[in-house]
């Protein structure tokens, strides 16, 4: 069970719709080191789907998992290319990239508050249902 904040949106009283999200770096080694399989992934992207179609969005794979891990790099809703992720891994392990207490997460393209709401709320869902992903 989550016992602290382990997100937060940052950036977002700027003009636009941009944003960031800082993500705890201690959660981020528990979602790194649990390994789940390709069907894990594919049921928290359907999860993710239901919730964005709830919200006006049809993206069906919202999720971009970091290889065989619990770890989302990636949050997207495919809407010309409409995401927040984690920036300059280039193939390495976020926790080798970001050295800090947190990683952080940047938007691409979010046009409106839909969009941006929509994204927290995939960070939110991914987060709320961690524990149960790394079973």
């Amino acid at each position: 069970m989550i016992k602290k904040i382990v997100w937060q949106p940052r950036a977002i009283y700027q003009p636009g719709y941009n944003l960031g999200i800082y993500l705890d770096r201690d959660f981020a080694k528990e979602m790194i080191k649990a390994e789940i399989p390709m069907e894990k992934q594919n049921i928290t992207n359907k999860l993710g789907y239901e919730m964005l179609k709830e919200k006006g969005h049809d993206w069906h794979h919202p999720y971009f998992f970091y290889g065989d891990t619990a770890f989302v790099i990636q949050f997207s809703l495919g809407e010309n290319g409409v995401w927040l992720a984690v920036d300059g891994l280039y193939g390495e392990s976020p926790l080798k990239v970001y050295k800090s207490d947190n990683i952080e997460y940047s938007s691409h393209n979010v046009d409106n508050l839909s969009q941006r709401n929509a994204l927290m709320a995939l960070v939110d869902l991914w987060v709320e249902y961690s524990d149960i992903l790394k079973e």
